[in-house]
């Protein structure tokens, strides 16, 4: 028996997986509502005051054992509003992971809820403001619905924005939070305004009425129990009766228990809680004292904790007997004992003395990290104090596949050791610091930053070794925010000092990236040359053969291509994939993501524009697990030439808005590359849009190329002449389009020159296969492919040119084909496209030059036509259409 509620579940909210928008599953920790077991007392004058109140917050503020969780479960099970849940823990106390949650929560129960707000979390740096807008906006196109957040004590940080959310709710939403102390917001003034009802503690206390109810359910209306006594003594809490009735359930004298009850010494829950436990068979109170350490736990948890085997029929028996326990999935398999009876069984643990406390701690964090679950695993560590195991379990995968198995669990698990451990670590440990300061680094989190200055100021002078590693994470941290020249010095600075540190001692495994680092650091302000210097310099200062034999290649080859020579991009690529064989794939590892958009560009060079497509989806989905912001802003600027190849200038213009919000601080050199790939679109797309966006644009080869391109277009044969005369090109594909721009400009007045300039770069062009680099700059190039007199080694290529350029001049894009339900508009490809991106609906809306009411329209027709109910559902549809 408990004096719980239990409930059906309302609206099938909180499974156990939640699928991305790009399709990868991820393991949710959301529980559903909670659903406690056996009959219970019925509360109906709380339900009537929770289902009347019609202000958009409802706080419950009691200490532990008020049945708040009970209430507001049973509320959500008769309400006619569809309910959402979210139950905090003590991870929820960084805000990224507590809004990161409610927004997983909110899409598992509505799934056109929290697209936006995942979006804008996922960026390195998001305010506030952006985010309420993006949950309000979504929820208020609900029919009546709420939004309930317990155990919001663990919250304290995010409770001013839980606040303004609230104040921004339409009628029809409401949101319920639970606490066991008050608000850090004021609630008077959210009073005055009509904004909040309250529920405390005395309001949640059980009536005379409701005590009788509760002794007749458990089978005690006959027994001589002074129920207004029992009242009196435990204040009407709700929790302290259950352990009385418990007691007297298991054999206790109800006059006794009221007695001893009145007179201990003891904290009344101590006390009831030890009448329940001693009365226990002896292995079932074990059993319960040695699982209580988790927070949440299944049956094989509770078999590795407690080395029962018949863990899962001791489990049952808890269950059976209503022993504080809630159910918190809807399959009846994972459950959470009451906070108050779990902080009773650990202070019995750890009076049991020896390391039984610490030892029971350490199979829960073995138990979770052989699951995968490492930020759970953390918080085991952390809770013992056992520092090199909270280390170990993060660096595990930095100091072997050198990368995170998942970065935003990284960031996590590391900002939960930092918050612990941080300070102190500054001045005692400044390399274990580093070594969770780095997966932020990695990030662009701005925190890094911080923890970095204070290991700086601790240590003013370190030794090589962690000089080279501080250095190393500092170079991580500009590369991912987009600045460049501090990024170069910094890295600089760590080769030095890994130069120094060499023979003392093991160095940071992730040094071993340095000079990729540096390319990556040349390639965000597209220096080329300096991209090649660097690698022919040689490797870094540590050699790991993941790096020497995988990725370095593989960076090779990017570069190579980049440069445009194709022979030996795929040389190297090949090179990197044979000693791939010998080493488990990673597959958002910096080489793979890297490799995929290397065959991705060659299609691309093929023209075919779906299997690159595919490849660029995939380097997508890699990079986003990978939490790289410099590689994502590079793949996304692939993505972008993807849509401007397939005359998709919305789509195209939003990959680069993307790849813009990917860096937190972009330097000038950054940003003018972001204007030079927006005037290519344009080039290629909208040439009358073009002239306004050359003042932007950055002062080298790739620019002026791209601003002869425009005068070719144009008709501007002298103009492209002379920007034609003054360039020096130096790589293979600028050499190539040098080639063919100077002889589409000399055409019309010689065309004999014009020949001459085009076969030299046919020439060149040949081995590489170019088929898009030529065929591109203009519609003029097929009828002077035509005019050209070719030899017999190159004819076979110059005819394949043609054909192609004759068949790009007349292909032209198509309606869409039919669908159930009508036909998509071109304007809703348009939408359905940027649906695929990683920008909001508000940052859509923008980028199509529409109102937000606009695009929802759109919206909404095309999850009709497309018989889908959500974004990621539509994406995943036109997908398998082939409309995206």
């Amino acid at each position: 028996m408990t004096v719980t509620a239990g409930c059906r579940d309302p609206g099938a909210q909180g499974g156990d997986t939640i699928e991305t928008d790009n399709g990868v599953s991820v393991q949710s920790r959301q529980p559903s509502v909670p659903r406690p077991t056996g009959r219970r007392v019925q509360r109906a004058a709380l339900l009537r005051r929770l289902e009347s109140a019609a202000e958009p917050l409802v706080l419950l503020v009691a200490p532990s054992g008020f049945g708040k969780t009970s209430l507001l479960a049973e509320w959500a099970t008769t309400t006619d509003a569809q309910v959402c849940w979210l139950s905090c823990d003590e991870s929820d106390g960084e805000p990224a992971r507590f809004w990161s949650r409610l927004t997983s929560s909110l899409a598992a129960r509505w799934p056109v809820v929290g697209s936006d707000a995942a979006l804008i979390l996922e960026r390195p740096s998001w305010d506030e403001p952006e985010l309420v807008d993006a949950l309000a906006r979504d929820l208020a196109d609900l029919p009546a619905a709420a939004v309930v957040i317990d155990d919001a004590q663990f919250a304290e940080a995010s409770q001013r924005t839980l606040a303004r959310l609230a104040q921004h709710l339409p009628a029809h939403v409401r949101l319920l939070v639970a606490s066991q102390h008050n608000p850090v917001f004021s609630t008077s003034r959210l009073r005055l305004a009509g904004v909040i009802t309250e529920l405390r503690a005395a309001d949640l206390a059980f009536t005379d009425v409701e005590v009788e109810q509760l002794l007749e359910l458990a089978g005690l209306g006959r027994e001589p129990v002074d129920g207004r006594r029992l009242r009196s003594l435990t204040e009407g809490w709700p929790a302290g009766l259950q352990m009385a009735v418990l007691a007297m359930r298991a054999g206790g004298d109800p006059r006794e228990v009221i007695d001893a009850l009145a007179s201990t010494t003891q904290e009344a829950s101590d006390y009831l809680a030890n009448e329940v436990m001693n009365r226990l068979p002896s292995d079932l109170a074990g059993f319960l004292v040695s699982i209580c350490v988790l927070d949440e736990f299944d049956a094989q948890l509770c078999q590795a904790l407690s080395g029962q085997d018949d863990a899962r029929g001791l489990l049952g028996r808890v269950v059976a007997d209503d022993l504080f326990i809630y159910q918190v999935d809807l399959a009846g398999e994972r459950f959470r004992l009451h906070p108050m009876f779990a902080a009773f069984l650990r202070a019995r643990l750890k009076s049991l003395g020896g390391t039984q406390f610490r030892d029971a701690h350490l199979r829960a964090a073995a138990a979770l990290q052989e699951r995968g679950d490492r930020l759970g695993a953390m918080h085991h560590a952390m809770a013992v104090g056992d520092m090199p195991l909270a280390a170990a379990i993060l660096a595990d995968s930095m100091h072997t596949i050198l990368e995170f198995t998942n970065a935003q669990e990284a960031r996590a698990v590391a900002r939960a050791w930092l918050a612990r451990f941080g300070d102190a670590a500054a001045e005692a440990n400044p390399g274990q610091l580093l070594e969770f300061v780095f997966p932020l680094a990695s990030a662009g989190q701005r925190e890094a930053e911080g923890w970095l200055t204070k290991v700086h100021q601790a240590h003013p002078t370190l030794p090589p070794g962690l000089d080279a590693m501080a250095h190393g994470t500092w170079t991580a941290y500009y590369n991912n925010v987009g600045s460049t020249g501090p990024a170069l010095e910094h890295n600089r600075l760590a080769r030095q000092a890994a130069d120094a540190a060499a023979g003392q001692g093991p160095l940071f495994p992730m040094l071993a990236q340095l000079t990729l680092q540096e390319v990556g650091t040349h390639l965000l302000a597209a220096d080329l040359p300096a991209a090649a210097a660097a690698l022919q310099r040689g490797p870094a200062p540590l050699s790991v053969p993941l790096v020497d034999e995988i990725r370095a290649p593989v960076i090779q080859a990017w570069v190579a291509f980049l440069q445009g020579d194709l022979v030996s991009a795929v040389a190297a690529l090949d090179l990197a994939g044979r000693a791939a064989a010998g080493y488990d794939a990673v597959a958002h590892g910096i080489g793979q993501i890297f490799a995929h958009m290397i065959q991705a560009g060659i299609h691309l060079e093929r023209r075919e524009h779906q299997p690159a497509a595919n490849l660029l989806a995939a380097a997508r989905a890699g990079a986003r697990i990978n939490g790289r912001p410099y590689i994502q802003g590079m793949v996304d600027t692939w993505i972008a030439r993807l849509a401007t190849a397939r005359g998709d200038r919305a789509g195209a213009l939003a990959s680069l808005a993307q790849a813009r919000l990917a860096l937190a601080a972009p330097d000038d050199r950054v940003r003018a590359q972001f204007a030079l790939e927006e005037f290519r679109v344009a080039v290629a797309l909208a040439p009358a849009d073009a002239g306004g966006l050359i003042p932007r644009l950055p002062a080298n080869t790739a620019s002026r190329l791209l601003q002869a391109r425009l005068h070719v277009l144009q008709r501007m044969w002298a103009k492209a002449g002379e920007i034609l005369a003054e360039t020096e090109p130096v790589t293979v594909r600028e050499r190539v389009e040098w080639g063919v721009l100077r002889s589409l400009a000399a055409q019309a007045a010689d065309l004999t020159r014009a020949h001459r300039y085009l076969r030299t770069a046919l020439e060149l062009a040949q081995p590489h296969g170019y088929l898009a680099t030529i065929i591109e700059q203009g519609p003029a190039i097929a009828a002077l492919l035509r005019s050209l007199p070719a030899g017999p080694g190159l004819k076979p290529y110059v005819d394949e040119l043609s054909v192609r350029a004759e068949a790009a001049a007349a292909s032209a894009v198509g309606p869409a084909g039919l669908l159930p339900g009508g036909l998509l508009s071109d304007r809703e490809l348009e939408v359905l496209r940027l649906l695929a991106s990683r920008l909001t609906t508000t940052e859509i809306a923008g980028a199509l030059f529409v109102s937000a009411n606009t695009l929802k329209s759109h919206m909404k027709s095309i999850y009709r036509k497309l018989d889908v109910s959500s974004r990621a559902d539509a994406v995943r549809e036109g997908e398998a259409r082939g409309l995206i």
